[in-house]
Formats: structure tokens, sequence, C-alpha cells
């Protein structure tokens, strides 16, 4: 029974859902079966953990069934399913109560069924107009746009008016929109995957769509604009001009698409940026951190009031150090730290509190803030020991230097963790201060 299909459902439920969901169960609109409220009674008591060891099918059998006194699996089977299909009812009904926009379509098609005219147009230009003020303009919201006025034309249809083909155009050009809109958001989701993964896609009409793209504007759909110049930012990363006019792409419609698309984007963004800094264009440095100003300033990467991914308030961090912005970095360690979710907070901050004392040439504090690290992956891990063995080296504590650097190879050589390539630049960066502070010793004894 802790097995079933019922059960992994309810433990997905908050304590809300689960209030609702027996509110559900007695309604007689959705459920006129005794022995199912029985049954959810007989759970309710046991959730959510569901670990009791009285939480077994007899016991469930003996409360629901009181008057049948032998035991029958399948009698106790069959009214798990029955409560198991009125589960998914209720999860459709939660998923109805947030889709506002089809909750509108289902109205407007139930009045245009019902031959309610007057309603209908009222209501139909109500809709329009509440989504025309929407404050995105993403692919879904021509998606949106292009229904109703699908609905808005099938109406005219059967009024017979003279209009019935007003509309015609701006119905193609929504579903239009819609269409490029999403596919080239699949395109740069491809081409991103395709350049981590060794896999190939088939994409039709890619290049008869970017053929269409080039010779039109399309300034007034910001979600296009915005996704044909990702895709061409990624599909030719050597022309920097592609960069250029996502940018300038960014600044001008970003307000155009919802916070998980335009995260998408400005990562990605990132990711090209990062490579051209590691190529030796030292330029994108001051690209990247102005980058990330943006997104600070349109909160794109808080969700629910903290920053994701955490790694995030580290990267803008060291940007900032490394352009030698130390107050600004400061002030945004101060401003955003309680952002931070609570279970990497203090790592997080007493790193780039270390990392901002390191680039003040205050070593002893940038060690004070070190010690106080514990370890919670890899990645935190490796970071640490590298501005901890940096730490060391400016205080020219040599033998504790040593210590930990021998500890650091260990630590390399058997993590099954941390992918090869970063391994040899980890070691690479070990060999070379290991010659340096061996010949900063061997220059004193000189």
């Amino acid at each position: 029974m802790k097995k079933s299909k019922v059960i992994d459902y309810l433990k997905t439920f908050n304590k809300n859902e689960f209030k609702l969901l027996e509110a559900y169960l007695l309604s007689p609109y959705f459920n006129k079966s005794e022995q199912l409220i029985r049954l959810f009674r007989f759970l309710k008591k046991y959730y959510p953990q569901f670990n009791s060891k009285l939480f077994t099918k007899k016991n469930a059998f003996a409360f629901v069934f009181e008057q049948t006194k032998v035991y029958n699996e399948q009698m106790l089977r069959n009214l798990m399913s029955n409560l198991a299909k009125q589960l998914e009812k209720f999860m459709v009904q939660q998923q109805l109560t947030q889709r506002t926009a089809l909750q509108k379509e289902l109205l407007l098609q139930a009045l245009f069924d019902r031959e309610l005219d007057a309603y209908f147009e009222k209501y139909l230009a109500k809709v329009k107009k509440a989504l025309n003020k929407a404050p995105f303009k993403d692919a879904l919201h021509y998606y949106n746009a292009y229904l109703l006025e699908n609905m808005d034309y099938n109406y005219r249809i059967v009024q017979k008016t003279r209009a019935v083909e007003s509309n015609l155009q701006t119905l193609v050009n929504l579903f239009d929109y819609h269409y490029l809109a999403q596919k080239l958001k699949y395109c740069c989701i491809i081409l991103n995957r395709e350049s981590l993964l060794a896999v190939k896609h088939d994409v039709h009409l890619i290049d008869e769509i970017l053929q269409y793209l080039n010779k039109n504007n399309f300034e007034e759909v910001p979600a296009i604009v915005l996704y044909h110049r990702l895709f061409y930012l990624l599909k030719e990363e050597e022309n920097e001009n592609h960069y250029q006019q996502l940018k300038k792409g960014l600044a001008l419609h970003s307000n155009a698409l919802p916070k998980t698309e335009l995260r998408e984007i400005y990562v990605a963004t990132f990711n090209y940026c990062n490579k051209k800094l590691k190529g030796g264009n030292t330029v994108y440095l001051r690209e990247i951190f102005e980058l990330f100003q943006q997104a600070i300033q349109k909160e794109i990467f808080l969700i629910d009031g903290f920053i994701v991914p955490h790694q995030f308030f580290r990267n803008v961090v060291m940007a900032a150090l490394r352009l030698n912005e130390l107050t600004w970095a400061e002030e945004f360690i101060k401003n955003y730290q309680a952002k931070i979710p609570e279970q990497h907070r203090s790592n997080l901050v007493n790193y780039c509190l270390a990392a901002l004392c390191f680039y003040r040439k205050e070593y002893k504090k940038t060690l004070s803030y070190l010690l106080e690290f514990e370890f919670q992956d890899a990645y935190n891990y490796v970071e640490h020991k590298t501005l901890l063995v940096k730490t060391y080296y400016e205080l020219g504590a040599w033998d504790t230097l040593e210590s930990t650097l021998a500890a650091f190879t260990r630590y390399l050589n058997r993590s099954k963790v941390i992918p090869e390539h970063f391994k040899v630049s980890y070691k690479n960066f070990i060999r070379l201060l290991t010659k340096l502070y061996q010949w900063r010793m061997q220059s004193k004894q000189i």
C-alpha cells in the first residue's frame, strides 16, 4: 500500500492542497462514494509520511469496509484505483485554477457553443484588451492571441458577416509570431545542447526561416528579435557583432519576456563572454560585469526572493573584484547576502568576504574567513583551497602552504566528481605555485 500511485500522489501535496482535496472529495458534485471518503480519512491519519506500522492494507480495509469481516484485497485495490482517478481529476482542477488564459478560452467557447452572442462579443473584446496590456510578449502570448483571433474568426463565419476575412491577416500573423519565436527558442536550446554533448539534431526549415527573418523586420516582436540574435551568437561564435546585436536587443526588449526565458538568454550570453575571456579577450570581463549588473537590476536570478542558482552571487563578486570594483563588491555582499538560500549562505558569504580581503591585501582577515569554511561539494572545496594556498603564499607560511598543497593534490587525484580538464588546470596551478614559493625560499637563503 505504501508503494501505490495514491500514496505517491499524496506525498507531493502540501497542507493547503491536502485540505482542498478533502473539500473536493466531500463535494457531491465531484464524488458520491462514501467509501472513497472513508479511505481518504484513513489515509489522512498517516499523511504526509505514511510510514507508521499501523499503515497496512488490512487496517485500511477494516476502517473502510467495517461491515465486511473477511479481508478482500481486490475490493481495496478497486477503491484505491478509483481514488487515484479522483486525485488526478483534482490535480487537473488545480492546474486549471492557475491557467487563467485557458479558463477564459473555455468560457468563450462555452458562450459560443450556447449561442450567447452578446455576451460572447463583450467578453471577447474584454479578454483581447487585457491580453494586449499583458507585460510579456513571449511565444505563449502570441499563441493565446492567436487562439482568441481564431475564435473571433469562427464566430464571424457563423454570423456570416461581411467582415469574415477582416481579421485573417492578423490571425495568420499571430500564428507566425508564435511559431517563429518558439522555433528559434528550440533551435537555441539545440545549439547549446550540441555544444555540450556529442549529439546532432535534424532541424527542418531553419535555413528558410533564417533567410526570411534576415529579409524582414520583426522589431515589433521582441521574442523573435532576441532568439534570432541568440541563435546567431551560438551558431557563429567567432563573429562578435552577434554579441553586440544581442546586447542591444536585451537593453531594448528584455522587459518583454518572463524571467524564466530571460534568465536562459542571459546564461547563454554569460557563457559566450566567459569563452571569449578564457580565450584571452580581457575586454569581456567588463562585459560580464555589466551583464551581471543588468541581471541584478532586473532581478532575473531571484526566485521567490532567493538567488538561483546560488553560484550567481559568487560569480558577480569575483567579476567585480577582478575589475578592482572593491567598494561595489562589498556593497553587493552586504545588500544581497540575505537572498542566498540558507543552506549555502554561510559558506558563500565567507568565501566572498575572504576574496574581498585578499584583493585588499588583508591576508590575515582572508584567512579568518576561510577558516569558517564547511565542506559542501567538490567545486566548493577546490575554490576554497585555491584561495587558501594563495593566502598562505602571500603570508609566507611555507610549511603550512606545502602541506596544504600536498593535501590539495591528493584530493584532486582521488576525486571522481571533478572533470579531468579541471583537474589538469588545478594541478598546473599547484605546480606553478610550488615553483614560486620554492624560488622565494631559495632567494631568502642566498
